[in-house]
């Protein structure tokens, strides 16, 4: 589960200066974060910059120095922002012993990666170190170490199922941006060009015309990946215990 606010203080503060309120905008730190993520989720986070903050919230760049000390403590404090979203106390009551919380804390990442585009580059430039990234490592290797990793063990299978989660996630059907404007264009000519090959020497991939060119179920998909990062967990744990 994703705790996400109905309206972030930045978008409250653009609505007030529409309805025509002068001045500048009362800045605090979590405005000014705020700003940040919604930017690097519209334009990427190499839009994020202090000019760019500055220039949106009409102050100078010096003045957003109050609020976050330079460069990399604002991506540090975005990074654990949009982290601090995910609901850990749904993750500790889940059914299902270890396996359950695991998949629920899976696909509580998944729906965060998805609702912030600017979070797989921002995760990967920044350390977790930050309180909100703490608490999340902390329940992701209590998960673990009740599954009965020892300690060295379950820090590589939660790295490996982060990165593994990130790429389900990036090249999932219904995430990936087309670079076509007419996507289902792309989509008829890939599946035409596939049926009209040799029937002899490709049966199975005309077969599989449909399902190649286009994923009709996103959610299956994922939930297929999904499995597969469970079960391969639990096959570890299997070969740890002989």
């Amino acid at each position: 589960m994703i705790v996400e606010p109905k309206a972030t203080p930045a978008r409250r503060s653009r609505r007030s200066q529409r309805k025509g309120e002068s001045g500048r905008v009362p800045l605090s730190r979590e405005l000014v974060l705020a700003r940040a993520i919604e930017v690097g989720d519209q334009e990427g986070l190499e839009a994020v910059s202090f000019r760019r903050l500055a220039s949106d919230m009409n102050v100078t760049p010096m003045a957003l120095y109050r609020y976050v000390r330079d460069k990399d403590d604002l991506l540090d404090a975005m990074s654990d922002m949009i982290v601090g979203r995910v609901d850990l106390a749904s993750v500790a009551g889940a059914p299902g012993g270890w396996e359950g919380k695991l998949r629920v804390l899976l696909d509580a990442f998944r729906h965060l990666l998805q609702a912030h585009p600017v979070a797989i580059p921002l995760f990967t430039r920044r350390a977790g170190t930050t309180p909100n990234w703490l608490r999340t490592i902390e329940v992701g290797l209590g998960i673990l170490r009740e599954a009965g990793f020892p300690m060295r063990e379950a820090v590589d299978l939660l790295r490996q199922i982060n990165n593994r989660l990130a790429g389900l996630v990036t090249l999932e059907p219904a995430v990936a941006p087309s670079p076509s404007p007419d996507p289902d264009a792309v989509v008829r000519q890939s599946r035409a060009i596939l049926q009209a090959l040799p029937p002899a020497e490709f049966p199975n991939v005309i077969e599989a015309a449909p399902y190649l060119t286009q994923c009709d179920d996103p959610e299956r998909y994922y939930q297929l990946g999904l499995d597969l990062l469970v079960d391969g967990v639990r096959a570890q744990l299997v070969k740890f215990r002989r």
